[in-house]
C-alpha cells in the first residue's frame, strides 16, 4: 500500500496541467508531441520521434503497414492515461482488461494490438528523426469497443502520456530497450 502511495505521488509530480508538456526522454531517444487535433472518436496526435544517441536504433513497425491506415507505423508507439484504479473505469466485460482487478497507473487509450508482430523493423540512424501520429480514442463516444482492446477508462481526461519505445538490436527478446514519453494536454476547448 504504501508503495502504491509512493508512486502515485511520484505520478502527480509529472503529469502537467492544461498547458503544460513533461517529457521523460531517454539519452538515447525523445519524443515530443507536434500536434494534437480533435476527431470525430476522440483525438490524432502527431510526433516527432529522434534518435540522440551514437548508434542504430530499432522501432518494432505495426503489423500489416501501410494497409491499415488507422494503426501508427510504430508497434511500440502508444498513448495511456492514468487510472487511479477506483474511478473512471469501463464496466467489467467492456474490454478485455477491464475485467481485470483494477490498480493504479497508466492504461492505453490508443489503437487496439490484435495482430502479432511480424519481425519488420525501422532502422533510425544517429542523429536521424521521423514522426508518426496515433489516434486516442475516447471510449465515451464509441458505442462498440473491440474486446481485444486494453482500454480501460471511461472518458479521456484532460492530459495523456505518448510513449514510444526502441531497441538497440533486432531481437524482439533482447534485454534491453529504451523508453520515451512525453505527456500532453488534450485540447477540450
Amino acid at each position: 500500500m504504501l508503495a502504491q502511495v509512493l508512486t502515485l505521488l511520484a505520478l502527480i509530480t509529472v503529469i502537467p496541467n492544461a498547458s503544460a508538456q513533461a517529457n521523460r526522454q531517454s539519452g538515447d531517444l525523445t519524443v515530443n508531441v507536434t500536434s494534437v487535433r480533435r476527431e470525430a472518436h476522440g483525438f490524432l496526435v502527431k510526433v516527432r520521434i529522434a534518435n540522440t544517441s551514437k548508434r542504430v536504433l530499432f522501432l518494432p513497425q505495426s503489423p500489416g503497414w501501410p494497409q491499415f491506415q488507422y494503426r501508427p507505423q510504430i508497434l511500440s508507439l502508444d498513448v495511456q492515461q492514468w487510472s487511479d484504479g477506483e474511478t473512471n473505469l469501463l464496466p467489467s466485460g467492456r474490454s478485455l482488461s477491464s475485467s481485470l482487478p483494477p490498480h493504479p497507473g497508466y492504461f492505453s487509450v490508443g489503437p487496439c494490438r490484435d495482430i502479432p508482430f511480424e519481425g519488420h523493423w525501422i532502422s533510425v540512424l544517429p542523429g536521424t528523426a521521423l514522426s508518426d501520429e496515433i489516434p486516442v480514442f475516447d471510449p465515451s463516444t464509441a458505442d462498440y469497443i473491440p474486446s481485444s482492446c486494453t482500454w480501460r477508462s471511461a472518458h479521456l481526461g484532460p492530459t495523456v502520456r505518448i510513449s514510444v519505445t526502441a531497441r538497440p538490436s533486432r531481437r524482439m527478446r533482447s534485454g534491453h530497450k529504451i523508453t520515451a514519453w512525453a505527456d500532453t494536454a488534450l485540447p477540450y476547448k
